[in-house]
């Protein structure tokens, strides 16, 4: 590639492609109110107050990464804001800054742009920059912060007590579309996959929904879609359990393995400390901390 062209990118994983100019590509790279304990009571006003709180806490994902031939990719995926203080969960690989081709080959990112869009597609639709302050390819999980209060939120379920066939919703942008979809499912199996805990559910998720939440009937997470398997004759999909995006969220960032973007004179430069890019995160999961006190009870031991 080269020249100056705009190439909407869909990731496998999480949306559809749409060219604004040049070539084709296909390929993947790679709060005071959010209380993320369990919750048993549902919202009031029954199903309109819970359709209308994951209405406005999910949101669309946009990912534009500055190649170094010049060329920009932008990969869209969804997220759900996790309390009122600007906190959004979406996959790792939704914001990754490696670009996975079909032959096997990979290329890094000089930087990338991410920005959250809620309401997409309606008149109430509103887009915010938004900091990757925290990410774990391994987990497939990104932490995501955006500079605005964000009333609506979804808490974290208790994933482990969901029984089999228990009624799910997933609820993202799927093929990369502006308005929300909500597709009803249940939960199928529980599954260890390459050493990760997984969640099955038939709820139909297409590329475009990774990062975006299943939740039960009174709106709260079991989990997050991640990816999806498909065969001859089904798609299989899966989901992070919500009770390991609770603990990944109380553990230590350093934890977190490193993820790396290009530099202009060929080699990589980590996305942490003080190589991290401007395009980058620049705040610290502990400014965060002191920034909130005690309104990120997702922290708390």
């Amino acid at each position: 590639m080269s020249g100056n062209r705009r190439i909407v990118f869909v990731y496998l994983l999480t949306c559809s492609v749409v060219i604004f100019t040049g070539l084709t590509m296909t390929g993947c790279p790679s709060g005071e109110g959010g209380d993320a304990t369990a919750t048993t009571d549902s919202p009031s006003g029954g199903d309109e107050a819970v359709l209308a709180k994951i209405r406005g806490a999910v949101v669309l994902v946009e990912n534009t990464m500055s190649m170094p031939d010049g060329s920009e990719i932008v990969g869209t995926g969804s997220g759900f804001c996790i309390n009122n203080q600007g906190r959004i969960i979406t996959n790792a690989h939704v914001v990754s800054p490696v670009l996975e081709l079909e032959d096997g080959s990979s290329a890094l990112a000089l930087s990338r742009t991410v920005e959250v869009t809620f309401n997409a597609g309606t008149d109430g639709e509103k887009s915010h920059p938004a900091a990757v302050v925290r990410e774990n390819p391994e987990m497939d999980l990104a932490l995501l912060k955006i500079e605005a209060e964000t009333p609506q939120y979804l808490d974290l379920a208790d994933s482990e007590t969901i029984p089999q066939l228990a009624k799910l919703i997933a609820c993202g942008h799927p093929l990369g579309l502006r308005e929300i979809s909500l597709r009803p499912g249940v939960l199928t199996a529980r599954r260890t996959l390459e050493g990760r805990r997984m969640i099955e559910h038939d709820a139909e998720a297409d590329n475009g929904n990774s990062g975006g939440p299943i939740v039960d009937e009174r709106g709260d997470v079991v989990g997050v879609h991640t990816w999806t398997r498909i065969s001859a004759n089904m798609s299989t999909k899966f989901a992070i359990p919500a009770n390991d995006l609770r603990d990944w969220l109380r553990s230590d960032p350093a934890t977190d393995p490193p993820v790396y973007f290009a530099s202009a004179g060929g080699t990589r430069v980590a996305a942490v400390g003080e190589g991290r890019p401007e395009a980058g995160a620049t705040t610290a999961v502990e400014d965060l901390l002191k920034e909130s006190g005690l309104s990120y009870s997702f922290f708390e031991g």
